[in-house]
């Protein structure tokens, strides 16, 4: 089972990469869109200053020349630095979202793309601790990365950026589960085709597709808050990953041919 653990650890390296490049990505961005906008913060003072300029070639010494500088205080820049940090861990847990129908989509149809499959067969190893092992190795990376991210948009409330907490749980619920939906339906077209690619945008298109579906359905009905909205989507794109993985995995383990 180890040695079949770090042959996936390799095998999904490119997803795993994706996931780095696009976390580090998030927070690079908004780092550099909030330098930015620190810098050309708005405002004007005066200072005492010898400097010389194209209007005035010669600038006596005490003679008062303007400087831009910010005039934001220090409790907006605290709070433009933390919104800032908040969304950088949003965008970056919502690609680490998209991330997962990768996972999904390679875990058996990158094997048989490759011929891996045909050596895996080989192996003194049964087809349920294959399965295992990419479960493994797929939703644990997975959950490493939404729990940073989940970590750090918790950590600007504490600091004191004015958000609901239940509606940041709420909003991680959603992502989770639609993470997990993901994996999971990606899976099932994995099983049963031979491109990852092909799975994952698979992947895509179902849970889009239900998603949009169940929040038309759920707001047809008056009187139902946002928050029950959440939970509905919540509960049907579970149900969905988990009937995914089931359903996949039941063909892979029936199947005859690698």
């Amino acid at each position: 089972m180890r040695a079949l653990i770090a042959k996936d650890w390799r095998f999904f390296r490119i997803p795993m990469l994706a996931l780095l490049i696009s976390g580090v990505g998030c927070y690079l961005v908004f780092g550099i869109a909030l330098l930015y906008s620190l810098k050309n913060a708005p405002g004007v003072i005066t200072t005492p200053i010898n400097q010389t300029t194209a209007a005035n070639p010669v600038r006596r010494a005490g003679e008062i020349a303007p400087i831009r500088v910010s005039s934001m205080s220090s409790e907006g820049m605290r709070r433009q630095i933390l919104g800032a940090i908040d969304a950088a861990s949003r965008f970056a847990a919502l690609f680490a979202e998209l991330v997962a129908a990768a996972f999904g989509g390679m875990a058996i149809a990158g094997e048989r793309a490759d011929r891996t499959a045909d050596f895996i067969a080989l192996l003194p190893v049964t087809r349920i601790q294959v399965a295992l092992s990419k479960w493994l190795v797929s939703l644990l990376m997975l959950g490493i990365c939404l729990g940073f991210h989940l970590l750090i948009a918790v950590s600007n409330t504490v600091y004191g950026f004015r958000v609901n907490p239940s509606q940041l749980l709420v909003a991680y619920e959603i992502l989770t589960c639609g993470t997990f939906c993901l994996f999971g339906v990606a899976w099932l077209f994995s099983a049963f085709t031979k491109s990852g690619p092909i799975s994952a945008s698979l992947s895509y298109a179902v849970v889009l597709a239900t998603t949009m579906l169940t929040f038309t359905v759920v707001h047809g009905h008056n009187g139902v808050s946002d928050k029950e909205s959440a939970i509905a989507i919540a509960m049907v794109t579970t149900m969905i990953g988990v009937a995914g993985i089931f359903v996949g995995t039941i063909y892979y383990l029936r199947r005859i041919a690698p």
